[in-house]
This record gives C-alpha cells, sequence and structure tokens, in this order.
C-alpha cells in the first residue's frame, strides 16, 4: 500500500493536476494527502472524480492560501477523528481489519503561531494509543544539516520541533533521495530545506517495519511529494521495479492506419514461398516493420517522455544551484510533452475518452476490465455436454478437441473419391503443366 503526501501550491491550474494524476497513475495510492491546495471543497470534488477515489475530506483554504484535502479509495475505510486549517487526523481501516492512525500535517508558515501547531500535534499524540503516522509539509527542520543556503535557522525554533516529536516517541524513518524536499529561489542563491517528512510512533513502526519514504521529483510546486510504501515485515519494496517487455500485440488502434495497411500488403505480397516456412517468414517480416512503424510514430511521443524524464530524474536526485536552471528547464518541458501527448490521444479516441474522465478513471477501468471479460474463459462444455470449471478439466477438452481436429479419420479411398468428385475442378491442363 502506498500514501502519497505532497504541498502541492495550488490544484486551479491544469499543468500541477497533470503532474498529480501522473503519480496516482504510477503509484495506486489508495490514500493522498494534498496541503496548499488553494482550491474551493466543489473543485476538489471534481478532482476526486477525475482521479478516481471514492473518499474525500477537505479544509477550505481561507482567502488565496491554505486548503487541506485528503482522499481514499475503496481499498481502505476512513474516519474523521478531527481538523483543522493545520491537519486532518482519521482512523484507517484496512480490509484485513487492521486499524491504525493518520494525521496529514500543514506547519503554520507563520513563526509567531508555531508553537499553536505543536502543541496540537502533542494534542493529538494523547487523544490516542493506537499505532500512528503523521507528516506532511512541516515548515521546519530538526537540524542545521537539513538546509542549504539562505539564512541559518534559529535553534530554537529547531528545538521546539524535536521535542514535540520526542514527546510521543514520534521516530522519523528516512527517507529515500533527494535530501532536501523544498527547493527556491535562483541559481545565485538557491535555497534548499527538508521541511516535508513522514514520523511514526513505536505502535506504526511496529506494524510495518519495512516501510520506506520516496521523495518524488520536484514537479509542478516548490515542494517535492513524499511516497510512503507501507510495507509488513516480510514484504520488500518494488519501488522502480523494471518489468521485462511482453510478446508481440496487434494493436486495435492500426486498424485505421494507412501506413499499417500498406505493411502487411507488401509483406504478403513478397516473392516468398507460399508454403508453411514462407508463411511464417512473412509473419515474422510483418511482425518486425509494423513494430518498428510502431515505434516509429506511435511511441515517438511516449520516447521522449521517457527521455526527459530519465534526465530529470538524474538532475532532481542531486540538485544544486549549479543545475538548477537546467532542472526548470526539463520540468516545462515533461509537462509540454506531457500535454501534448494528452492532446495527441484527444485526437485519436472515437469514444472522446478524455471528456468521459481522465485516463485513471472509472472510464477507463471499465472500459479495461469489460476487455478482459470479454477475453476470459470461464468453462467449457465436454464431449457430453457437461460444464466444467477446472482449470486442468479445460485445459484437457482444448487439449481434445485440437487432438481431434488435426487426427486423421482414416477414411477409405471411396469415402475420399466421393468427396473430391462433389469439387469443381479449376485448374486446366495448362496450369498443371506450368506446375510441374
Amino acid at each position: 500500500m502506498n500514501i502519497l503526501v505532497w504541498n502541492v501550491q495550488g490544484l486551479g491550474n491544469d499543468w500541477t493536476f497533470r503532474i498529480l494524476h501522473d503519480y496516482v497513475q504510477q503509484y495506486i495510492p489508495p490514500l493522498v494527502f494534498l496541503s496548499e491546495t488553494f482550491s474551493s471543497k466543489s473543485h476538489m470534488e471534481c478532482l476526486r472524480v477525475k482521479l478516481g477515489y471514492t473518499g474525500i475530506l477537505t479544509w477550505e483554504r481561507e482567502g488565496r492560501s491554505g486548503g487541506l484535502c485528503l482522499f481514499w479509495s475503496d481499498d481502505i475505510n476512513v474516519q474523521l477523528l478531527s481538523g483543522s486549517k493545520g491537519h486532518i487526523d482519521v482512523m484507517i481501516t484496512s480490509h484485513d481489519s487492521t486499524c491504525w492512525c493518520f494525521t496529514g500535517l500543514y506547519g503554520n508558515p507563520d513563526i509567531s503561531l508555531r508553537t499553536q501547531f505543536w502543541s496540537m500535534l502533542k494534542r493529538l499524540g494523547d487523544s490516542s494509543s493506537m499505532p500512528w503516522l503523521c507528516g506532511g509539509d512541516l515548515n521546519e527542520i530538526l537540524f542545521c544539516h537539513e538546509k542549504q543556503g539562505g539564512a541559518e535557522r534559529a535553534h530554537y525554533l529547531m528545538s521546539y520541533f524535536r521535542e514535540a516529536i520526542n514527546h510521543y516517541g514520534l521516530a522519523d524513518f528516512g527517507f529515500r533521495s533527494p535530501k532536501f524536499t523544498w527547493n527556491r529561489g535562483k541559481k545565485a542563491c538557491l535555497i534548499q530545506e527538508r521541511l516535508d517528512r513522514m514520523l511514526g510512533n513505536t505502535g506504526w513502526l511496529d506494524l510495518f517495519p519495512n516501510s520506506l519514504v520516496h521523495h518524488l521529483n520536484l514537479r509542478g510546486s516548490d515542494h517535492h511529494p513524499l511516497l510512503v510504501e507501507l510495507l509488513w515485515a516480510n514484504e520488500f519494496s518494488n519501488f522502480g521495479k523494471i518489468w521485462k517487455r511482453g510478446r508481440f500485440h496487434f494493436e486495435e488502434a492500426w486498424v485505421d492506419e494507412v501506413e499499417c495497411s500498406n505493411i502487411i500488403k507488401d509483406n504478403w505480397n513478397s516473392n516468398l514461398t507460399g508454403n508453411l516456412d514462407g508463411v511464417a517468414e512473412k509473419l515474422r517480416l510483418c511482425t518486425t516493420d509494423l513494430e518498428k512503424w510502431n515505434l516509429e510514430s506511435f511511441r515517438r511521443l511516449k520516447m521522449q517522455v521517457r527521455e526527459v524524464k530519465v534526465a530529470f530524474d538524474r538532475i532532481d536526485k542531486n540538485l544544486s544551484s549549479y543545475n538548477w536552471k537546467e532542472h526548470q528547464h526539463l520540468e516545462k518541458a515533461l509537462d509540454a510533452l506531457r500535454y501534448k501527448e494528452e492532446r495527441y490521444w484527444k485526437q485519436r479516441s472515437k469514444d472522446m475518452w478524455l471528456k468521459c474522465g481522465d485516463r485513471n478513471s472509472k472510464f477507463f477501468h471499465q472500459k479495461a476490465s469489460a476487455r478482459k471479460s470479454k477475453n476470459s474463459i470461464t468453462g467449457l462444455l465436454d464431449n457430453n455436454e457437461k460444464w466444467c470449471e477446472e482449470e486442468k478439466d479445460m485445459a484437457h477438452i482444448i487439449t481434445s478437441y485440437f487432438e481431434t481436429l488435426f487426427s486423421s479419420s482414416s477414411p477409405s479411398s471411396i469415402d475420399l473419391n466421393r468427396v473430391l468428385d462433389t469439387i469443381e475442378r479449376k485448374e486446366t491442363p495448362q496450369l498443371n503443366d506450368q506446375l510441374e
């Protein structure tokens, strides 16, 4: 199970939403906590539908700032415990009846009000003895080394933070690169700090001892999103796992393309022999040419996205004042390609999918589920008209069917001639001479 936590710094533009959509589609988090949404409740409800979540809790913005939101899927049950402009506190129950508390936090940016925030954190700890995970943009660092550039942080502010988390034994269970979660400024005076983090009490760390926090790419906001992998004692991370390429599939979208038809005709009309070996070679050449054409036309845009993203990831992991300008350039280039990709599929789609919902919405899941259901074999009738659903029984029925289909019944020459006599002769003596 994954949890996405992010200070989005406004969700009123398509750019930031597309980035959020990418993260949701890639990591499929059942729980998403967002701060500084700058959005109304009705707007966040629209985004919930587009992202495909079933539940939502919001704390609306005050004027043009603030705003908190919690999305969740039907994989978990969520019960609200308390909320304010600085937190949303809930109890999570999974389908296996495991219960724990989650608090999405947003530290007050006003230093004079920071002590009230730490007091609120202590009250939340007093209210429950359950396993507890909390975190978000706390607007504070624990130690001096968590800041680079700009003025030195006041020690009394960091000590208040340490006192608050030590009060209930909250532990920072680390992260995977990059080091800082907030970046602002220009190349000459770039300031970087670790303002965003996740904290857990002893009960939560005992429940999910192998859990990890990943600092995702810096895109669309000054803050890196945090991805929390909840891992049991016998679970290990699949983050960044690379899957091998599957077998060749003929794409339905190719059917309407003139180039596809030409490739098939050219290969099928080639001067190869008409026996089985020749047919197999034509199929192989046709497959190769179709894949090459698909790579050059349909996937060119996707490859560009991948290449820019690889370059962006490489810089994002080692962000500094030296590559800050390049980082901003790649961020804009990546978003432009994502927008172009979205428009590309909108133009190609006869169903106008993007009008019915984003690519991760229920509309698309229903389309995929319907296709999977249509292609699934749940049972077969055997020779005795008996319905079989066991895998071994269906395998036996299929094997027997094709063995019978491709086996000879050894008919007599009389029976063969009787059949052949009903077939009209098409060859001529001249044609026979050519074939010989």
